[in-house]
């Protein structure tokens, strides 16, 4: 069953990605832990504290503000460049290849204390590139008229991407707390995947001022609120 649920969440989140920019799918995504959370509060009898329910408040008023503020962008309107789109992603993943070459040349006496953290942080950027990767297939082969071809390409660099991001949470989670690094996953997937989205693939922000500030504010509304769910609703909002 799980499988199953982790198999039709793919399937999701690939549709989604067809149809729709990652600046705006990321931080969407990001309601996964407001689900988590009553999911655990209602079926598994982890109640969730005051703060915690704020905090799933927060999300989901974002995720609201999100679609609201993101409504009108035509998607068509786009300015892409393969050129440019290319040399983003090979960037971003020749840095993190980097970081990552440097952290497996530590020996477990050399990592410092923050070494979970760092490996949420690598499988967040890994999962960013997931998304970008998967779209940027969808658009390249919209603008160069093989769907089929370069679709299939951005799905394979993305489930490769997916591959290296579940090794560095695996690695996290083996060494650190499990809410700390699913969080700090969580969000770094959120602001890495929206920075990808704009600058590689040309992704348009809300014109007008209004709705670019409900925009801004909804992202930094679900960003509190996971932080918030990660840390258990105290330390953010209040100490229960």
């Amino acid at each position: 069953l799980g499988l199953l649920s982790d198999l039709s969440g793919s399937v999701f989140m690939v549709t989604a990605l067809a149809n729709a920019p990652v600046s705006v799918i990321q931080p969407v995504s990001g309601g996964g832990l407001v689900f988590l959370s009553l999911l655990s509060h209602f079926f598994f009898n982890e109640k969730l504290k005051p703060g915690e329910w704020v905090a799933v408040g927060f999300c989901f008023c974002g995720i609201a503000g999100v679609g609201i503020a993101t409504s009108g962008i035509d998607v068509a309107s786009h300015q892409a460049s393969v050129v440019r789109l290319v040399f983003s992603l090979i960037s971003v993943f020749s840095l993190l290849l980097f970081g990552v070459r440097r952290v497996k040349q530590m020996s477990k006496k050399q990592r410092p204390k923050h070494f979970p953290a760092l490996c949420g942080f690598f499988a967040g950027c890994f999962f960013s590139l997931s998304s970008t990767t998967c779209r940027s297939g969808f658009v390249v082969g919209e603008l160069l008229g093989k769907k089929v071809f370069f679709g299939s390409l951005g799905m394979g660099l993305s489930i490769m991407n997916t591959s290296i991001g579940f090794v560095y949470q695996t690695l996290g989670l083996r060494e650190g707390n499990a809410v700390m690094i699913s969080t700090i996953t969580t969000v770094t997937t959120i602001m890495v995947g929206m920075c990808l989205g704009i600058v590689a693939l040309g992704e348009s922000l809300p014109a007008t001022r209004p709705t670019f500030l409900l925009h801004a504010m909804s992202c930094g509304t679900i960003t509190v609120g996971s932080l918030a769910l990660g840390n258990g609703g105290g330390g953010v909002f209040w100490e229960n």
